[in-house]
């Protein structure tokens, strides 16, 4: 029996309206990465869904660069080195030549390289939020094509969403594998979804929405251009004053100036060395720009080959400016020591207000306290590198000031970049210096009876809580402005 006219249209409509729902699904499935139409996003897991899943398994798969034997040889050494850095994670290594499609879909994903040299990223390229162009990419409209301009990226993995794409991309692969040979960013902390870095500075970070009906697109809420908002505040010979979304008045300014200049010229008359050569002074808003910028949050640290120092000026923690510039400056001048501590404390020991009070006066609380590191611990390079400069610091200084009150200035500047006391001399050097603050501190006796008889006392009952606020993490971390609107929040329960 031959089917009449009716059945044959219900056919036909039944079989275009078959063909249209398989074509808007497939569009549907690419169109939450791109982030090009809002249907379906909801679906889409979430970063910190994504995340779980990388924490649950602690593996990722690192896809280097391999057609260029060169460049792969390059990358595949930073890649060596960079497995032996994640301890807690498996890093399992594989040249984009030898990937295969089951491992990028069953993967987190680790992807080294630029869409010309890396044939997975290049694949995958019009699945991101960025544009990779000749020598240049280009993020939400803005173009970056210098040759140390770098672009990492932490997205949904286009070809299993539920699992995470993790990209350190750039301009130009000669300076990327320097780079991951050298200082590679660790990308289980990266401080974004998404970062832009010129020559390791940071200049735009952001994460992107997490809304249901905009998760994974471009949120303006949550991003950042860090050098729209540089401004060079002085400059004054070889000696520059930026800040970075930071108002400073010119009294301010000549204040800093001042105090740096001061140290300036107590470093060059110690060492005889009078041209510090250029030097640049980072101010920062606060400690949560500052790491999100540099990855650190210490009041201040310095990039010693690049001259510059990095610090938040705030008034309860003051002197912090002129340890840092004497620090770049001794290194010029003196080179770096075998000893750590003669370095930062030959710098502490110049400054005149380390804390506000100097190191001497908080030297001599320690030192009355009991709370002196031995010297073996001062002179021991790991235990420097990892101790509370608070406790470190003013001991460095003490010290310091202890050798050339010993040794006298020449013979300490003639030892300053060889000598590491042995063991011997240690214990020998460990009783003059008890013996010498066993003196000096008794200068400071009323200073630090009266600061302590000053101090508040409870008048009462104290109530308190713990402020459990991921504190880990510079975005939303304890020193937040989150976290400073969730105690604002707290406040009227106190």
């Amino acid at each position: 029996m031959k089917p009449n006219r009716l059945t044959k249209s219900a056919r036909w409509i039944f079989l275009t309206g078959a063909a249209l729902l398989v074509i808007f699904y497939l569009i549907g499935q690419r169109d939450p990465l791109l982030g090009e139409a809002p249907a379906g996003k909801g679906n889409l897991p979430t970063r910190a869904e994504i995340r779980e899943q990388f924490y649950r398994h602690r593996k990722v798969l690192l896809v280097y660069p391999g057609a260029d034997t060169a460049l792969a040889d390059q990358y595949r050494s930073a890649a060596e080195n960079y497995r032996k850095q994640a301890r807690w994670i498996r890093i399992d290594i594989v040249s984009d030549q030898d990937v295969r499609q089951t491992d990028l879909s069953s993967s987190t994903l680790l992807i080294w390289g630029t869409p010309r040299s890396n044939k997975i990223l290049a694949e995958m390229s019009s699945q991101l939020p960025v544009e990779f162009g000749k020598r240049r990419f280009q993020l939400f409209q803005k173009k970056y094509d210098r040759e140390n301009d770098l672009f990492i990226l932490f997205y949904p993995n286009p070809a299993n969403p539920q699992l995470g794409l993790y990209i350190l991309s750039g301009n130009d692969d000669d300076y990327l594998a320097r780079v991951l040979n050298d200082n590679p960013p660790a990308f289980w902390r990266m401080r974004g979804d998404y970062q832009v870095l010129r020559g390791g500075e940071t200049l735009v970070l952001g994460f992107f929405s997490q809304e249901a009906e905009s998760r994974w697109q471009f949120s303006g809420t949550l991003h950042r251009d860090f050098e729209s908002e540089r401004r060079t505040a002085r400059q004054e010979g070889r000696l520059r004053v930026i800040t970075h979304n930071y108002s400073l008045s010119e009294v301010q300014i000549d204040s800093l100036l001042k105090r740096v200049k001061q140290q300036l010229r107590r470093v060059a008359e110690f060492t005889g060395q009078t041209d510090p050569g250029p030097l640049e002074y980072h101010l920062y808003s606060g400690f949560e720009d500052k790491g999100l910028m540099t990855g650190d949050t210490r009041f201040s640290h310095v990039e010693m080959k690049a001259g510059k120092v990095h610090a938040v000026i705030h008034p309860d923690f003051p002197g912090d400016e002129e340890v840092s510039v004497g620090r770049i400056v001794l290194r010029r001048s003196l080179g770096r020591p075998a000893a750590a501590v003669l370095e930062t404390g030959l710098a502490v020991h110049l400054s005149r207000r380390w804390r506000g009070k100097g190191h001497r006066y908080w030297a001599s609380r320690l030192h009355l306290s009991g709370a002196m590191l031995p010297l073996r611990e001062l002179f021991d390079e790991q235990i420097f590198a990892r101790e509370s400069r608070l406790l470190l610091e003013p001991q460095a200084g003490a010290l310091v000031e202890f050798l050339i009150h010993l040794l006298g200035r020449e013979e300490f500047l003639h030892r300053y970049q060889a000598w590491r006391p042995s063991a011997e001399e240690i214990i020998g050097l460990e009783k003059q210096w008890k013996a010498y603050w066993q003196i000096q501190s008794r200068e400071f006796l009323e200073a630090i009876r009266q600061d302590r008889a000053a101090f508040p006392k409870p008048a009462g009952f104290l109530k308190g809580f713990c402020h459990a606020h991921e504190g880990y993490q510079v975005y939303n971390g304890y020193l937040s402005a989150k976290s400073d609107q969730a105690l604002a929040k707290l406040k009227p329960w106190a």
